[in-house]
């Protein structure tokens, strides 16, 4: 009978100890089950973000050529108007004949 006492308290720290030793357990898993949703959740941010990135170059290129060509046209638009300013018909001197070299 005196070893019978030792045996059940042992049983029960044995019980406790192994309760705890599942709830820690569970929790352990519980959070590693949240870190990857929080994992999941970070990497389709990043590859949204990264997406919303290319758009904007996309645009900012797109933007760029649309000023290049601009600045092309107006250019070419100011040279022939100087070229058709320019290219008045000159004048002749006095004593010159046509068709003579």
């Amino acid at each position: 009978m005196n070893e019978v006492k030792p045996i059940s308290k042992f049983h029960d720290e044995l019980r406790k100890h192994s309760d705890a030793r599942k709830k820690a357990e569970q929790e352990i898993l519980d959070i590693r089950k949240e870190l990857k949703d929080v994992l999941l959740v970070h990497h389709a941010t990043i590859k949204d973000l990264q997406k919303q990135v290319r758009q904007m170059h996309r645009k900012i290129a797109t933007i760029d050529s649309s000023r290049k060509t601009t600045k092309i046209k107006t250019s070419a638009k100011k040279i022939t108007r100087n070229k058709k300013t320019s290219s008045k018909k000159p004048i002749k001197k006095i004593g010159q004949k046509k068709g003579r070299k």
